[in-house]
């Protein structure tokens, strides 16, 4: 798919999860009290976020388990 959006000339990215380090969240509540609308655990999260922000378009690939998506996309 990522061939075919080059090939259009879309700028095109693709994020691997399962190769980031991307930590749970810990119910620390540092999102609401520290650094409010961010998390304090400094992972790839980070980037993933800045990359959602400045893009027109997501599309997220992942295997359907019990009826919903992956728990790496989740805690991503």
């Amino acid at each position: 798919m990522l061939k075919e959006l080059k090939k259009l000339n879309w700028d095109a990215t693709s994020i691997v999860l399962e190769d980031k380090k991307i930590a749970y969240c810990t119910g620390c509540f540092g999102c609401w009290v520290q650094t409010p609308g961010e998390c304090v655990i400094k992972d790839y999260v980070e980037t993933i976020v800045r990359e959602m922000v400045h893009s027109d378009l997501i599309i997220y690939i992942t295997p359907i388990v019990f009826g919903g998506y992956s728990s790496i996309l989740k805690k991503a």
